[in-house]
């Protein structure tokens, strides 16, 4: 997506600012990489943010997610119910089902010079490393959370002297 699609021109003008400071921007080389892009836009986007909300006084509230940890997280209990609020057929529900109660992992402690290996641990919570699913399965959790957050009209608005230019959410 290019910056001048992010919608705000006031988050526009000021990527601008950023993009001709730093000469190592993607935008001024060759090395053009989505990721670093992202970043910059997420970084362009928080000052902006804070600049507005320190001008105009307002309370701001920030929360992320540590995506690390956020697989590992997610019980398996609503790993299904997720799959029955997309409506996923009932028999690939109950073949994962069967898949989620064999994921299972040991722990081994090196202790001088031998090894001990925990017995087999079944997991409740998170999605298996190895699920081919992985990634879509994940999504899948955090839509009826995004769902609810865009029925709130809840977010900051980002503000261009009275006007509301844009709203900022969780999907920006």
């Amino acid at each position: 997506m290019k910056p001048e699609q992010w919608g705000s021109p006031l988050v526009h003008e000021k990527y601008q600012e950023e993009k001709a400071c730093d000469k190592r921007h993607p935008y001024n080389n060759y090395h053009n990489n989505a990721t670093t892009n992202n970043n910059n836009k997420a970084l362009v986007i928080d000052s902006v943010v804070l600049e507005q909300a320190h001008k105009y006084n307002r309370n701001l509230y920030i929360a992320y997610i540590d995506y690390r940890k956020a697989f590992d997280s997610l019980p398996h209990s609503w790993l299904t119910q997720v799959l029955q609020i997309h409506k996923i057929d009932p028999q690939i529900i109950n073949s994962l089902q069967q898949s989620m109660k064999k994921w299972t992992t040991t722990l081994q402690v090196k202790v001088k010079n031998h090894w001990i290996m925990s017995e087999l641990i079944h997991t409740q919570r998170g999605i298996y490393q190895g699920e081919s699913l992985r990634l879509l399965w994940f999504c899948l959790a955090l839509n009826p959370l995004s769902y609810l957050l865009n029925r709130t009209n809840c977010g900051f608005g980002i503000h261009c002297g009275d006007q509301e230019m844009q709203r900022l959410n969780h999907l920006l």
